[in-house]
């Protein structure tokens, strides 16, 4: 099981050992979802030993484990595992901060053949890609008590996969935090001007964003399972995914729909393979151009009042992990229950354009294939 820790000088992939250290890692993967390392200073860096955070106070002294927020202060701290015994072998192993009161505390190894530190501290995972960034800790200036002089700290954790249920009493945020003005007014050397921007950020801009990483680790684990090829694969640009389809609608019905911006190599709705009943979405593809060249500005101009009554149309443009993206509405008063649609089940296909058309549900098959039809005609006669 595998979390990211992304640094404000590079990002960290750590593999957890979660069969020897079972509650550990529970521990640990809840922080990581609650964004409770979020800003979290590294406090203690020497060169050749560790470096050391996972204290929101950024004084060493502080933190607690996930149990406080579910059982009371009472459950701050607790003993960690006392077997199998895990030693601090190789670089990039990170632990847990004193076996016998663990909080949140961790900190990572910069040198190999650390075993000394076996008795007291908690081996809880290792470092498998961005050894470059310890590379850069451990080359890090820092003052007579060992604290960094630049501002190094965790921006934003990334758990890739959870083995274990969330505990009712925990409410994970929706987004990751605003750093706070404690963090902003930092006596450290300036934070990285990525992290220093967040401030005058809208929180639209700091949700997409945060769609954006959540999407780079969705695919990222489809890599990893084997569902992908490569987490940075990208499909042709002129092929247009559509979803939520009414099961009735057929692909003719859809190369009659979408000929009208182009002429069409290939339309398919796709079917399960034993039943061949629709699974709802389908896929286009043109003979040449990007589907933004086609589809995005015409969608855009689209006059809500001329709709019929409860359907809409929604128009994702690029891929929800492009960085350099937008993601444009039709029909903004409907999108926001469908906009995780969107972002969830273009991830999972790695698709880069999407549209979606939902009928109403009242509606009789041929009904809804009529009313889909007369949406994207008017569409088209009002940008005309």
């Amino acid at each position: 099981m595998s979390v990211i820790l992304e640094t404000t000088i590079g990002d960290l992939v750590v593999d957890l050992f979660v069969n020897e250290r079972d509650r550990s890692c529970r521990n640990f993967l809840k922080l990581c979802k609650m964004k409770y390392y979020n800003f979290c200073p590294f406090h203690f860096v020497k060169r050749n030993f560790i470096a050391q955070t996972g204290d929101p106070t950024g004084r060493g002294n502080g933190g607690e484990s996930i149990f406080a927020h579910i059982y009371g202060p009472q459950a701050a701290f607790y003993e960690g595992e006392l077997k199998p015994r895990l030693k601090h072998a190789t670089r990039g192993t990170l632990s847990m901060v004193n076996r016998a009161n663990i909080a949140s505390q961790f900190f990572l190894t910069l040198a190999d053949d650390l075993d000394y530190l076996d008795e007291k501290h908690l081996v809880l995972g290792q470092v498998t890609e961005g050894f470059e960034v310890l590379d850069k800790l451990n080359e890090i200036l820092t003052d007579d008590s060992n604290r960094p002089y630049q501002d190094v700290r965790i921006s934003h954790t990334i758990v890739l996969d959870d083995p274990f249920e969330d505990p009712v009493e925990l409410r994970y945020p929706l987004r990751s935090p605003s750093p706070s003005r404690e963090v902003l007014e930092s006596d450290r050397m300036c934070l990285d001007d990525e992290m220093a921007e967040e401030e005058s950020k809208t929180a639209e801009e700091l949700e997409e964003e945060y769609r954006e990483k959540e999407a780079r680790a969705q695919a990222q684990v489809l890599e990893m399972i084997g569902d992908l090829p490569s987490a940075e694969m990208r499909p042709p640009e002129n092929v247009l995914f559509v979803c939520k389809l009414n099961p009735a609608t057929c692909s003719e019905d859809l190369h009659i729909i979408f000929s009208r911006f182009g002429e069409i190599l290939s339309c398919e709705v796709i079917r399960d393979w034993k039943t061949g009943n629709s699974l709802q979405y389908a896929f286009i593809e043109f003979d040449k151009g990007s589907i933004e060249d086609k589809l995005g500005f015409n969608f855009l101009g689209f006059v809500t009042s001329r709709r019929p009554k409860d359907t809409y149309c929604t128009a994702s443009l690029p891929h929800p992990c492009s960085s350099s993206g937008s993601t444009h509405h039709i029909l903004p008063d409907l999108v926001a229950t469908d906009q995780s649609s969107i972002s969830s089940f273009s991830t999972q296909t790695h698709l880069r354009s999407s549209v979606i058309v939902e009928p109403p549900s009242h509606m009789e098959p041929e009904q809804t294939k009529e009313a889909t039809v007369n949406l994207l005609n008017t569409s088209v006669d009002v940008l005309k």
